[in-house]
């Protein structure tokens, strides 16, 4: 499987599917995208209560899975994706970033 990893603060979390929608658009296809997220605030986070209804398309598809971690900043792509697929055949991409929409 390709798996994608990313995460977002509030203040972009209603323009993420933005990027979603790019990375589900590519010609060579992620499995999944983890958008991992929290409810707690940290630095400039103020925390994530509620998903965006604009985000239901890909999740209703499976193409996203949104969960909800502690908030360690930048590093919550990298922990909880690595302690999920322990499979060394799983390929696991995280350099996304949740303000850019990358092209086909």
């Amino acid at each position: 499987m390709i798996i994608g990893s990313l995460t977002t603060i509030s203040s972009r979390i209603d323009n993420i599917y933005q990027v979603i929608d790019s990375l589900y658009n590519q010609t060579m296809k992620l499995n999944q995208v983890y958008l991992f997220i929290s409810k707690e605030p940290f630095l400039l986070d103020e925390g994530i209560p509620s998903i965006p209804n604009n985000l239901q398309k890909y999740i209703n598809n499976n193409f996203l899975i949104i969960e909800y971690v502690e908030n360690h900043g930048p590093y919550r792509k990298f922990i909880p994706i690595l302690k999920k697929f322990k499979n060394k055949e799983d390929v696991i991409i995280t350099f996304f970033d949740d303000d850019w929409i990358y092209p086909k």
